[in-house]
C-alpha cells in the first residue's frame, strides 16, 4: 500500500472544509493544541501503556488542557464530540470498560423488554455503546480517550514532525444522538 504524505493527510481536516457546510452540519468549535500540549498527551499516553501515574507538572498541564477545552464543551447542553483535526479517539473505547458495561446494560435492557436478541441487534447495540461513551460533558471526559488512544498518539506524533506548522486541533462538536442505521459517511474524489 502506498503510503500517504502529510500533505495529504492534513488537506482533510475538518478545519478545511467545515465552513463550505457549517450551516447544514453540527455547531463546532476549534480550540488551538499547542506542540507543548500535543507532547503533553503523548506523554500521558505512554504513561497510560505502562501503567504510571503523571508527574505533578504533567498534571497541571493535562488540569489547564481541562480548562481551555471545558470553556467551549460547557456551551453544549448535550455534551460533545471531542476529537482531533483529522480523527477521534474511538480506538480508545472498542474494549473500554466503561463500553462493555454500557453494552450489557442495553442487553439486559432488551431481554427484560421480551425483545428478540439475534445478531443483528448485538452488533447494533455494539456499534452504539462504542459511540455513546465518546458523549463527552467534561473534558475530563474527553481526555480520558484521548491518553488512551494510539489514533490521537499517530496525529499528534505526526503532526509534531511538521517543520512550518502543528496542523492539529481539538474539535468539540455539539452531540446529537445518531442510531447506528443513520450513520452514513462520503468521500469525495477529485
Amino acid at each position: 500500500a502506498e503510503e500517504i504524505s502529510a500533505e495529504d493527510w492534513y488537506a482533510a481536516n475538518i478545519e478545511k472544509w467545515y465552513e463550505e457546510i457549517e450551516e447544514c452540519t453540527f455547531k463546532t468549535f476549534f480550540v488551538a493544541m499547542t506542540p507543548e500540549e500535543g507532547n503533553v498527551i503523548l506523554q500521558a499516553n505512554k504513561n497510560y501503556v505502562n501503567k504510571n501515574e503523571p508527574s505533578a507538572s504533567e498534571q497541571e498541564a493535562l488540569d489547564e488542557m481541562e480548562a481551555k477545552l471545558d470553556a467551549e464543551l460547557s456551551k453544549f447542553s448535550s455534551g460533545g464530540f471531542v476529537k482531533l483535526s483529522c480523527r477521534s479517539p474511538k480506538d480508545a473505547t472498542a474494549l473500554a470498560p466503561e463500553m462493555i458495561a454500557r453494552y450489557r446494560a442495553a442487553m439486559i435492557e432488551h431481554k427484560a423488554n421480551g425483545d428478540k436478541i439475534d445478531d443483528n441487534l448485538k452488533v447494533i447495540e455494539l456499534f452504539t455503546s462504542h459511540i455513546q461513551i465518546l458523549r463527552s460533558e467534561t473534558a475530563k471526559d474527553a481526555l480520558k480517550w484521548f491518553i488512551r488512544s494510539g489514533r490521537v498518539a499517530q496525529d499528534i506524533e505526526m503532526g509534531l514532525e511538521q517543520k512550518d506548522s502543528f496542523p492539529v486541533q481539538f474539535i468539540i462538536r455539539e452531540w446529537f444522538d445518531i442510531p447506528a442505521w443513520a450513520e452514513f459517511r462520503g468521500f469525495v474524489y477529485n
